[in-house]
């Protein structure tokens, strides 16, 4: 769940920000259990023909979020439905719609029960979902939370970091997962979760010209991170994140990344990447 991980710490460090400045001062509640909801990608056919049946009475409260995507958070994340109680009620209620937009799509490329082609088919359609949202045109409640939150923000937040976050998750969707350089890791990096700091910007006022650089850099900082720590579920996908130009500099196959097989020339690898 790169991208979560990110938006998680991104979004606390949001509202330790505004909390410090006096932006929001909320006193913190624990949310109410919730039962989780049901996510994933249907058929395109499916998603034109439900559009017509969406209902949201809270569209047009920009104080509120949705029912559903609390009960999304209360299930993964409920951490950051209480940090989400330090932000604006506006502010909130958008960063929690990109929260659910990011989550759904994890489960895409999470799911380990679905194939590859599988995987792949739906994270076209998660695109074409997207197409439709910034339309106008959305799918489900969860994606109308998005359309609005674009609408506010119109001007500020663009579609960019969207869209580049799917573009990695697609280049997760390949048999043996590698990446060639760190270049090419800094980008994927960039674009599972430096993508989030982009996305969270807008929503707090931030300057822009200022704040960019540093928000890309945390979200970035993380994913490395993530990659380091996830060695092992990440070998069982067969999957070697490490740049394949520095494991060859230190004689590291990936048979041996695979079998976790640790030695110096792996660790001077991973000190180079951290």
């Amino acid at each position: 769940m790169a991208a979560l991980g990110s938006l998680l710490l991104l979004i606390c460090a949001c509202c330790w920000t505004a909390a410090f400045e006096n932006r929001a001062i909320i006193m913190l509640r624990r949310p109410p259990a919730c039962s989780g909801v049901g996510v994933g990608a249907g058929r395109v056919a499916v998603l034109k023909s439900s559009q017509s049946n969406i209902h949201n009475d809270n569209d047009n409260d920009e104080t509120i979020i949705s029912a559903e995507i609390k009960e999304l958070m209360s299930k993964h994340d409920p951490i950051l439905l209480f940090a989400s109680k330090l932000l604006p009620a506006a502010t909130a209620k958008d960063a929690c719609a990109m929260y659910a937009w990011c989550r759904r799509l994890d489960e895409i490329t999470d799911d380990p029960n679905a194939d590859l082609s599988t995987i792949q088919q739906r994270l076209n359609e998660w695109e074409y979902r997207f197409d439709e949202l910034c339309n106008g045109r959305p799918v489900d409640g969860m994606d109308a939370a998005l359309t609005q939150c674009l609408k506010r923000n119109k001007g500020s937040l663009g579609d960019e970091p969207f869209r580049d976050m799917i573009a990695g998750m697609k280049s997760d969707a390949v048999n043996h997962r590698r990446v060639k350089d760190i270049e090419e890791l800094e980008l994927y990096a960039y674009q599972v979760a430096g993508t989030v700091g982009i996305m969270l910007l807008p929503l707090l006022d931030a300057d822009m010209d200022r704040a960019r650089t540093p928000a890309i850099a945390l979200g970035k900082a993380i994913q490395l991170i993530n990659i380091l720590r996830d060695a092992t579920p990440d070998a069982e996908l067969e999957r070697v994140y490490l740049p394949q130009d520095m494991l060859t500099s230190e004689n590291v196959s990936n048979q041996d990344i695979l079998k976790l097989k640790s030695s110096d020339g792996y660790r001077r690898v991973v000190e180079k990447v951290a």
